[in-house]
């Protein structure tokens, strides 16, 4: 049972892994109904490769300014049991802020609930962590306007914190926010167009060249499941394994290389499924749904007006 949802929590993690990523609306909308040539696609690479340095404009130049907006919504849902077990876990995230590049700063809101819960000595208990607030980052930290709460009632514990407080720059990376690079970027997105498993569309007939990049996600379960459990259960899985959607998008000026917008979607589910058979038939299902969003636009990064009212929390 535990190799059945080791398998199935990665595989959820292969199809949310480049953003964090409900579905929101497409932001990047072209002329996507017909696909690139292998030409087309190796020319595209080459030009992204020449581009990473020219993604955010021209930081030497004077009064360079660069803003994105950065928002996304994720959900997960995954649940299991067997005839004496049973495991819920589930989690609901979303972010919306305004980053500038030229300050390497950001505010907005960030907020995330995830909770598991599970069979433990014949009754369920639940453990989870949760966050919800106004967010600002600059050089000496992330400041944090709201509530944050872990508990685990197998522990006993329940900590909550409210208020103002300032963290460290590396809780940033632990509430999700992600803030990408010109590296990170060209390297996402070259991985992408080199991966055998997908099918690129450019329009190139406006200002911006627009680009999509569909995975064929049935072909990667069917290569990462290949072997588990043998052919039988294999086969069963990614029958009742549905992708609506696991798309990339990124837009750029073709003159300046400015970058415009990156973004992912991703929306799946797996039916429920029996594994096994007796004592050892296992009960999965899951669903996974997120979008994530990186949009150039002039933003306005707001500082709050008392950062010197935030603590230092002490826990």
């Amino acid at each position: 049972m535990k190799k059945v949802l080791a398998v199935l929590l990665s595989a959820g993690l292969i199809a949310s892994a480049v953003l964090f990523a409900g579905c929101s609306d497409i932001r990047i909308n072209g002329d996507f109904s017909t696909a690139a040539t292998q030409e087309e696609v190796t020319a595209l690479a080459a030009t992204v490769s020449a581009n990473q340095d020219k993604w955010f404009g021209d930081a030497t130049a004077e009064g360079w300014a660069y803003g994105m907006e950065i928002t996304s919504n994720a959900k997960f849902e995954m649940n299991l049991s067997t005839s004496d077990y049973d495991s819920t876990t589930k989690s609901d995230a979303s972010i919306d802020l305004d980053f500038a590049y030229e300050t390497q700063t950001f505010s907005g809101k960030v907020k995330m609930n995830a909770e598991a819960t599970q069979t433990y000595e014949g009754r369920l208990v639940s453990v989870g962590e949760s966050f919800d607030g106004k967010a600002y980052l600059d050089e000496n930290g992330l400041y944090f306007d709201g509530t944050i709460r872990e508990y685990n009632e197998l522990e006993g514990e329940d900590f909550e914190l409210s208020g103002k407080y300032l963290y460290p720059n590396s809780i940033s990376s632990s509430m999700g926010i992600e803030l990408p690079t010109a590296a990170s970027i060209t390297s996402e997105i070259l991985d992408a167009l080199q991966d055998e498993h997908v099918t690129v569309y450019i329009d190139d007939s406006g200002d911006e060249t627009k680009v999509k990049i569909s995975y064929d996600a049935d072909a990667l379960m069917e290569q990462y499941l290949s072997g588990f459990g043998g052919d039988e259960t294999e086969q069963l899985l990614l029958d009742k394994l549905n992708f609506e959607a696991m798309d990339l998008y990124f837009s750029f000026v073709p003159e300046t290389g400015l970058l415009t917008g990156y973004g992912m979607v991703v929306k799946a589910n797996l039916s429920e499924v029996t594994i096994g058979s007796g004592d050892e038939a296992v009960r999965v299902s899951m669903s996974i749904s997120s979008s994530g969003w990186y949009m150039k636009g002039d933003v306005t990064v707001k500082a709050p007006s008392d950062l010197g009212s935030y603590q230092t929390p002490s826990v």
